[in-house]
């Protein structure tokens, strides 16, 4: 009784209570519907089927990588593919290079992939800068490794030449004393290092890379001019073994 009372005073108010009323009802529902969160639509247009939002997307386990970007160990992947490519005779070398960036070894370092010990003897001749004389040394060590392990040093390629920065193994001593001492300068807080790594191969054929690229003959003819300058790799091997050992000091 009392809302049938209530309800025919409302409606002697007039058509304004009523417009009232209808507005307030308008209101409730779109706050309702604004309290309500509704599932977010992509505007994502259907000509990319397999990207999927976030909330959406599965977690796919990937490989672990380093800081450098490479697999965690790819060393084993790599040797695995070269040993069925060009045989077992393979050797790897590696060299830590002081106060040295790894940039300044990059040209070098694509330049002598695939070639054998000789040429690659000459390629590094053209490059006349500092560094070559560091890439030539840590060449003439590898060389001296592969004959020691019984290679024959004709037969035997540069597989790969890999360098990384700031990863050089280094004794705690050796950083304290000689490359965080005091010197003309002052101390060096940070020191850099490069750590440059060659795997050689002994095999029959060159590699297929090499041999296919179509400039590889104007590298040849560059080359040769470069033989009246530049050492074999026997050669190298005899005058390493020939001159007496110094201990680099590193200031």
């Amino acid at each position: 009784m009392l809302t049938t009372t209530a309800g025919l005073r409302f409606l002697a108010r007039g058509p304004s209570a009523a417009r009232c009323l209808n507005v307030s009802r308008a209101l409730a529902s779109t706050s309702s519907s604004i309290s309500t969160p509704q599932p977010v639509q992509s505007s994502r247009p259907a000509v990319y089927p397999r990207l999927r939002s976030a909330a959406t997307a599965e977690t796919r386990p990937t490989a672990a990588l380093s800081s450098s970007g490479r697999k965690s160990n790819p060393q084993k992947a790599f040797l695995a593919r070269l040993q069925k490519d060009g045989g077992p005779r393979i050797v790897t070398f590696r060299r830590n290079v002081l106060h040295t960036e790894y940039a300044r070894f990059l040209t070098l370092c694509d330049q002598v992939k695939g070639l054998s010990l000789d040429q690659a003897l000459l390629q590094i001749k053209w490059l006349r800068k500092p560094i070559t004389k560091k890439m030539e040394d840590a060449i003439s060590e590898a060389i001296v490794k592969a004959k020691e392990a019984g290679f024959d040093l004709g037969k035997t390629y540069v597989a790969d030449a890999y360098v990384k920065q700031n990863a050089a193994i280094l004794q705690t001593y050796l950083v304290k004393r000689y490359l965080r001492g005091r010197g003309r300068y002052g101390a060096t807080p940070h020191p850099v290092s490069t750590l440059l790594e060659l795997t050689l191969q002994e095999r029959v054929k060159p590699f297929a890379a090499r041999e296919s690229d179509p400039l590889e003959w104007v590298r040849d003819r560059l080359r040769e001019r470069q033989k009246p300058f530049a050492k074999t790799a026997e050669e190298v091997y005899t005058d390493v073994r020939s001159r007496r050992k110094v201990k680099e000091v590193h200031c």
